[in-house]
């Protein structure tokens, strides 16, 4: 049984086909801390991802400090449940992963939103002028960040939920706000924030 260290913390059980446990991990800080999406590789590896807010008191698992109030994590288990490797980023503000995808040569995929400027490694993506940004960042098998960036409008942007075809292409799906400015004489300007849904099609030629 699990006992939290903190205010919310994250868990991972691993059931057989009998739903007799293998293997359970405990991630948590003394803030919130929650596991929001996991995927299986080819190899039977487990990759979960979710946010932390402190320095992690379980399991053992060493994060990056803190960048703002909370950050994504990435932690790459093996059958056994022991941690191969794992990593965070975020911005000064609030930063959430929502989901997780690895494609056919094993290219990991973590989309979330991000509500200010990451700098990670050489990567540093733009801020948006109000609101949140959808993040999409890539590591390899192996746990190297490849890739880190931003897509958004103006306004909030959430995304919930990312998808590899057979063709390699991604499919990332959310909401978003969009703007609109409705005026006769353009004395007066009246906002109207319409809450969309989107979906994204984006094709990673690394995939190939």
């Amino acid at each position: 049984s699990f006992r939290s260290v903190g205010k919310n913390d994250g868990f991972v059980f691993c059931l057989n086909k009998l739903l007799e446990p293998v293997f359970e991990k405990q991630i948590g800080s003394v803030y919130d801390d929650d596991v929001q999406s996991m995927v299986v590789d080819n190899q039977g590896n487990l990759v979960v991802t979710g946010g932390y807010s402190e320095e992690l008191r379980t399991s053992g698992i060493k994060l990056p400090l803190v960048s703002g109030k909370t950050d994504v994590f990435v932690i790459k288990f093996n059958s056994k449940g022991i941690a191969i490797w794992s990593d965070g980023f975020g911005s000064k503000a609030n930063d959430y992963s929502t989901s997780i995808a690895i494609n056919k040569i094993g290219r990991i995929y973590i989309t979330g939103s991000t509500r200010g400027s990451i700098i990670k490694d050489q990567f540093k993506t733009k801020v948006g002028e109000t609101g949140n940004n959808i993040f999409i960042s890539k590591y390899s098998d192996d746990g190297i960040l490849i890739l880190l960036d931003t897509l958004g409008t103006n306004r909030t942007n959430f995304n919930r939920k990312i998808e590899i075809d057979e063709e390699g292409y991604l499919l990332i799906t959310g909401n978003f706000y969009r703007n609109q400015l409705i005026s006769k004489d353009n004395a007066k300007k009246k906002d109207n924030d319409n809450d969309n849904f989107h979906l994204t099609k984006l094709f990673d030629c690394d995939s190939q």
